[in-house]
C-alpha cells in the first residue's frame, strides 16, 4: 500500500517532535502572512521531491508523482 509523504517522514526520517515544530512553524508563517498582508486573489504549490521519494523508496516515478498528488489534496 502506498504511503503518504508525512507518514513516510514521520516514521523513517525524522522524529514526530521535529515534525510537530516543523508543522507548528510553517502554520505561523502561514497565518503571518495572511495578517500582514492583502489574501492572495491565487496560490502555486511547486510539487519538488517527487521522482526522489519514489527513487529511495524504489517505486516507480509515477507512484511518487501520485503520492504527491494525494497527499496535497489531503484537507488536514
Amino acid at each position: 500500500m502506498l504511503r503518504s509523504i508525512e507518514q513516510y517522514l514521520r516514521s523513517t526520517v525524522l522524529p514526530e517532535s521535529v515534525m510537530d515544530n516543523v508543522e507548528r512553524i510553517a502554520n505561523r508563517i502561514v497565518v503571518s502572512v495572511l495578517k500582514n498582508g492583502p489574501i492572495p486573489h491565487h496560490m502555486a504549490f511547486i510539487m519538488d521531491g517527487n521522482r526522489r521519494y519514489a527513487k529511495k523508496g524504489a517505486m516507480a516515478k509515477i507512484e511518487g508523482h501520485a503520492l504527491g498528488f494525494n497527499t496535497l489534496k489531503k484537507p488536514d
